[in-house]
């Protein structure tokens, strides 16, 4: 089947992605919003799939299956989705950039207590300065939705 799929048979690819969806259903959830979310997800890793149903370098000899094989390429699009959906307006690459960004920002806080510096967050993330700086001000710019807004005059929300 594999070396069909290697060849370019159309129904023996068909037959290897038909194979894995309940992998890509798995990698799938832990991501999910809410059920529309993850159908669009699912869309996402079924276009991994199927660039790992291509088997350009799958091969049996090394003692893996199909579906570790597809694993990552599956991973790889719904990450880049997520990403996608995270930040639209911004490449998927850059994104993800940015949301490891934003996750060491979290780390450093809670390690520090105090708001850290942008080459702080870089080093922490491994990204270039510009990129957490980018990262921490669109994290800070979150609103709470419970909050009330402003009295006038006053400094803080929720102030009566």
């Amino acid at each position: 089947l594999i070396a069909r799929a290697k060849a370019g048979d159309g129904d023996a690819r068909e037959r290897l992605t038909r194979s894995c969806l309940k992998l890509v259903l798995a990698i799938c959830n832990p991501y999910a919003l809410d059920s529309g979310d993850l159908m669009d997800l699912v869309g996402a890793g079924n276009e991994g799939l199927a660039e790992a149903s291509r088997c350009k370098t799958f091969d049996f000899a090394y003692g893996l299956r199909f579906h570790q094989y597809a694993a990552p390429y599956v991973r790889k699009h719904v990450r880049a989705y997520v990403a996608r959906r995270s930040f639209p307006l911004v490449p998927a690459g850059r994104a993800i950039r940015m949301q490891k960004a934003a996750r060491a920002a979290d780390r450093l806080r809670h390690r520090t207590g105090r708001e850290p510096s942008p080459e702080e967050v870089g080093q922490e993330a491994g990204v270039e300065p510009p990129i957490a700086a980018d990262a921490m001000r669109l994290a800070g710019a979150a609103v709470e939705l419970d909050a009330l807004p402003p009295e006038r005059g006053s400094g803080r929300p929720g102030a009566r």
